[in-house]
């Protein structure tokens, strides 16, 4: 999304989502791409507020209104307990909503739905056509389950959605990934197919924050 030039790692990721992102407490600080994607954005995972965001089977909330809810300062799940007690860049600090924004990033610049996105960019160039973010994309018999085992045999738990899904929620399979993580390995292309250049790929691989940053 960067190198199609939909925003940069480093302005404030305000004009890409379409609205303002703000920490509670540093309402003037902004927040940038690369901050989302290096966990040093002080987001913070309120599962007040993000449980409320999981359905059974696919997400029913769209990915628009879960972000704008939770980070900007009109939405209706906007809060403190949202945001670390720092100014964005400070720390680093894992959090689910943050990639969850860092996703739809994507979306709110481009005009394309994040999952229909990596499908044109990412999915269908590299031939990865058993990947999906959401199961109604999927042949879901084909999907396997988790078990519980209950004391007198296993219970299958049902698959379930959440409305941040950049953050976790592809489905996919060990040779779709392995044409994933190939590509990377050899610097943006796979078999002939280039999905990133090779400058972006080293980026990714750098250092982002320092041994000391982590909270």
């Amino acid at each position: 999304a960067v190198e199609a030039g939909l925003f940069s790692l480093d302005d404030d990721i305000d004009a890409a989502l379409g609205f303002d992102a703000a920490n509670w407490r540093y309402p003037a600080e902004p927040i940038t791409a690369r901050q989302l994607l290096t966990h040093t954005s002080s987001l913070s995972d309120n599962w007040s507020v993000l449980d409320t965001y999981y359905a059974w089977g696919d997400p029913v909330i769209p990915l628009r209104d879960a972000v704008y809810d939770y980070v900007s300062p009109s939405g209706a799940n906007y809060g403190p307990a949202n945001w670390l007690p720092l100014k964005p860049g400070k720390v680093m600090a894992y959090s689910n909503i943050g990639a969850g924004t860092a996703g739809y990033l994507v979306e709110g610049a481009s005009g394309i739905a994040f999952d229909t996105w990596c499908e044109d960019e990412i999915f269908g160039p590299l031939g990865m056509g058993r990947s999906a973010w959401h199961l109604s994309d999927l042949y879901e018999p084909d999907v396997a389950h988790p078990h519980v085992w209950t004391g007198a045999g296993f219970r299958v738990i049902e698959h379930y959605g959440y409305a941040d899904y950049p953050n976790g929620l592809l489905r996919t399979t060990a040779t779709d990934m392995g044409r994933f993580l190939a590509s990377f390995i050899e610097g943006g292309v796979y078999e002939g197919t280039r999905i990133l250049e090779e400058d972006s790929v080293d980026e990714m691989k750098t250092i982002q924050h320092g041994s000391d940053q982590g909270l």
